[in-house]
């Protein structure tokens, strides 16, 4: 897997566990992409921005 050629797309991690939310965002950052950790959907809710391409990874 090849580094994306901007760094505009944002990954969202939503997590309750923080060694998961640690672990799922150093493998993500490896890869070039920017990663931001939340313990929870409502933190997520809270940092949210619309305007910004990415994908959410969450705990199910």
């Amino acid at each position: 897997m090849s580094a994306p050629e901007s760094q505009e797309c944002l990954v969202h991690i939503v997590e309750d566990d923080a060694a998961i939310r640690r672990a799922l965002r150093r493998m993500i950052m490896r890869h070039g992409y920017e990663a931001i950790e939340h313990a929870s959907g409502e933190a997520f809710m809270d940092g949210f921005d619309p305007d910004r391409i990415g994908c959410v990874i969450v705990d199910m």
